[in-house]
Order: structure tokens, then sequence, then C-alpha cells
């Protein structure tokens, strides 16, 4: 039998435990692919605090007022459910030694799509206690996924939902309330819980700007801690990548801070990965102080260096032509530079590899 669908659902009839026929038949929902086209408006980035629900008496018949206009009327393009399914890491933005536990964790387990659906009635009848999701989050990985499930389902609900169709979209944001009212003041919390901050990652990812403005806006003041932490360099990652294109005053602030730290971040452990994220989505101001910081602490030590090498491949990479060429003359020059050093060390070779393509 064909599977029916309705609203982005997958409808599939369970038969439950007491017995069968129509009484005992159950319907589950499963999320379906969204479309490449799905596009939710995001704000300009000026509201950093959470959002009070809306009613449904604010979108009378004959209203002309629009649920995009609430959120803001100078929005930006932006899709939150661009990666869904979520893809595995990037090599260069996860450590070898955590690679298992990410493997673990992706792709997310649909095995608890039941488990989700039930946590997304609760929050839509508001049965939930405060702290509850809270909890679930950072209980263990099958209770994180499950929370991270409910997010996915009900954002992408709402992002598919046509526009025009205010009643649902006005539902599902309150549910949406309702699953992140528990993250409001404790953000840095789950950012550095080794479940939670999965679940601030698919908040970052899949959630309206409107509604997750508030997790850049709580870890301004930590960036330099945060981007040294083994799970909170994950939501500067991903706040780089999606939330700096809406022009959030936050997110800027952010970049602006992690570039003009470059020289002490480059060699680090975890703070790499997010100049590697910088210099891919960062604007070219960001990327030129990057260079920078590179060029003031050395490119030959940098380039030995585990981690310095990573970044210094990705400022070949991503960096202006004229920034390449530049690196890639100073790596390659005969009195100063690496060759001049006649090194051996294994980072330096690859480096020198990325160097020669652009000389």
């Amino acid at each position: 039998m064909t599977p029916k669908t309705f609203k982005g659902y997958e409808l599939q009839t369970l038969q439950s435990k007491r017995g069968g026929g129509k009484r005992g038949q159950i319907g589950s929902l499963t999320p379906l692919m969204p479309s490449s086209t799905d596009v939710w408006h995001c704000e300009d980035g000026q509201s950093g605090h959470s959002t009070p629900n809306l009613s449904l008496a604010d979108w009378s018949s004959d209203s002309s007022q629009s649920f995009e206009s609430t959120l803001g009327s100078d929005s930006v393009p932006c899709s939150p459910c661009s990666h869904f399914p979520d893809p595995p890491l990037p090599e260069h933005a996860i450590d070898a030694e955590d690679d298992q536990l990410a493997q673990t964790m992706q792709p997310l387990a649909f095995s608890s799509t039941h488990d989700a659906l039930q946590l997304v009635t609760k929050a839509a009848w508001q049965q939930i206690a405060p702290g509850d999701v809270r909890d679930l989050a950072v209980k263990d990985k099958q209770s994180s996924c499950m929370v991270q499930t409910a997010v996915i389902m009900v954002a992408c609900q709402l992002c598919q939902t046509p526009h025009g169709h205010d009643a649902m979209r006005v539902y599902l944001y309150n549910v949406l309330n309702v699953l992140l009212a528990d993250f409001h003041g404790c953000v840095l919390e789950s950012v550095k819980d080794p479940w939670a901050n999965y679940v601030i990652c698919r908040i970052i990812e899949y959630v309206p700007f409107a509604l997750c403005a508030f997790v850049p806006s709580a870890m301004v003041g930590t960036v330099v801690e945060l981007a040294n932490h083994k799970f909170g360099c994950r939501a500067m990652i991903r706040i780089i990548r999606h939330v700096l294109r809406c022009n959030d005053n936050a997110a800027s602030v952010m970049a602006d801070i992690v570039a003009h730290n470059a020289a002490n971040l480059c060699q680090k452990k975890y703070s790499n990965y997010v100049l590697q994220e910088l210099l891919e989505h960062g604007t070219v101001v960001h990327k030129q102080q990057v260079v920078h910081g590179l060029r003031k602490v050395g490119l030959i030590r940098t380039a030995e260096n585990r981690w310095g090498s990573l970044v210094l491949e990705a400022a070949l990479r991503h960096s202006s032509p004229e920034d390449c060429k530049g690196l890639a003359s100073e790596l390659l020059d005969g009195t100063n530079g690496l060759l001049a050093a006649k090194t051996s060390n294994i980072f330096a070779c690859k480096v020198l590899k990325k160097a020669f393509r652009y000389d």
C-alpha cells in the first residue's frame, strides 16, 4: 500500500498492541525530505530575545497583516532546511579523536521519531513542564536524538507550510516556542554539554532565525572560550555557517572577535576549525584579518604545526586571489620560505602542495 502524505509528513498505519481493526490502528508521522525551494524569511538580526506566543485572533479574515510581517519587514531569504537529513561533518570540522562520538549521532536516529512525535504533541497541548526538554537534551544520546528530531520535524514543517496558511504557521510557531523555551538562559551550559550541544546545533541549522536569535546573543561574551572548547566550537561553526549571512549583530561581533584573535587561535586543537569556517563563510575583511594573524605568528611556524597547517590550507583555498598569491610566494620563497628551510615536516609538505597551485 502506498503511504499517504499530509503536510510534508508520511502517514504510516501501525497496529496497536490491544488489537487490530480500525480501532486498533494508530498513525505515525515520518518527516519527508523538504524540497530545495523551501525558503524561510528571517529577520535582519535586530531581535535577540524570545518571541511571545502568537494568537490566531491577530489574523482575521479581513486583515491584511501576514505572518511574515510579524517577524520583520526587512527580511532576507535563508533556508534552515538546506541540510536535511543532517550530513556528516566535513573532515576539517571534526577532530580525529571525536570522530567516533560524532558518527554515533549522525545521521539522526529516526527510530526515535515516535518518541519525538509524542514530545511535539505535548508541546502543542502545552503539557511540558518547565525544564523537561532541557533535561531530555542532557540525559543521554537517545533522549538528545529525540529532542533533535522533534525540533527538526516542527521547523521543517513550518518552512514547508505555504504562505497564506497563517493558522498552521501560528500553530507551528507556538509549538517551536514551547520546545525552545527551556534553552533561554542556559545556552552556555547547553553548548558545553556532550549531548545538549547537538540540540543547540540543530536549533541553529533548522529553526527560523526569528526564534533562534537568542543563541548567538548568549554566546557573544565567551567567544574565545567557546572556540577552544571541545563541544562549544561546534555551535560556533554553525553560527558562522548559517547565522552570519542573516546579518545578525551578535554573529557579526562573534566573527570579528574570532578574526581579531586569529593569531592565538590558529594553532589550537578546536579553535582552528572555527577559523577554517570563518575563512570559508566570512567576509573579505574577516579573511584578511585571519591571514594577517597567520603572518603575525609566522608562516613557517604555522605550516609546521598540526592545527595551524589546516588553517593555512584553508586560507589558500578561500582567501582572495591576491592574498592566495601572496601567501604562496612567501611560502615558496627561496630565502625565507619553506623551501629554503628544507623542512621534512609532514604538515608543512601538505601546505607546500597547496602553495604550488597558486604560485
